[in-house]
């Protein structure tokens, strides 16, 4: 199944190429494309794929970005790998330009990623590749739709840790995926600073133990997300990213003009 959530006319006719010709190499699979009216955002596109009848009437379902690439055995590797306690199994990533992608954990406070625990701290899944149970599914949505891009994947991994009966993701050593993304452009853009702020800040809201913690989480993560914007506005000689930080506290549709994401 692929989702064109491109809103762009140009990169539909390129992939209905692509696909013609790919039918026409006799694949031994089906493909269905489904495309929404208007960018619905990496959560949106995946969940409106997860409402389908085809997910909803399979055992699991692998989710992979079109910029990554599965290795041969992946993903019978990740299956042998799913039970009730791990409803979710994640492969090795490696990256054109880090090699191995470490295992990421997220600092609820202060948002930082690290490669390992601190207080407060827990571990998420890559969204750009996992295989998940399809009865792990909430009212037949994977990600939470608040997050437009940059997040979700966080979330998932702190509603896995929540989860009574669930040990949260498994990583399988042996399985591997490719992820090629996008190498730094040395610049920035208020689309991808907007969002990831403004992850970090609805983060805040939704990882809590008790609803007494937001305005800790929020207090604390504003200095953090303040001075990271502060960091990047001098390492990129541009106002963008503070700009991006005031504007983050507010839900806004900012949106990759000029650019496709599929």
């Amino acid at each position: 199944m692929v989702v064109d959530n491109s809103e762009h006319e140009q990169a539909a006719a390129e992939l209905e190429d692509m696909l013609f010709r790919l039918m026409a190499n006799e694949v031994d699979f089906s493909t269905y494309v489904i495309t929404p009216p208007c960018n619905l955002g990496f959560s949106g596109g995946v969940n409106l794929a997860c409402s389908s009848h085809h997910v909803q009437s399979s055992d699991a379902v692998l989710l992979i970005n079109n910029d990554a690439i599965a290795s041969e055995g992946m993903v019978s590797k990740l299956a042998s790998a799913l039970s009730p306690a791990w409803p979710v199994a994640i492969p090795i990533v490696y990256t054109s330009h880090q090699g191995t992608q470490p295992t990421f954990w997220y600092q609820r406070y202060f948002g930082l990623m690290t490669r390992g625990w601190l207080p407060g701290a827990f571990v998420f899944p890559s969204g750009c590749c996992l295989l998940f149970r399809q009865d792990f599914l909430v009212d037949r949505n994977l990600f939470d739709e608040d997050f437009f891009m940059y997040g979700e994947d966080v979330l998932l991994g702190w509603k896995l840790s929540r989860k009574k009966g669930v040990d949260g993701p498994f990583l399988v050593k042996d399985a591997a995926v490719y992820h090629i993304g996008k190498e730094r452009s040395g610049d920035t853009n208020l689309f991808y600073e907007y969002h990831t702020a403004r992850g970090h800040l609805l983060l805040s809201c939704k990882t809590w133990h008790s609803k007494l913690e937001i305005p800790i989480l929020l207090l604390c993560k504003s200095w953090s997300m303040a001075l990271r914007a502060a960091h990047r506005s001098f390492q990129y000689k541009s106002f963008i990213p503070f700009f991006a930080f005031f504007l983050a506290w507010f839900p806004l549709s900012i949106r990759p003009y000029g650019k496709r994401q599929n």
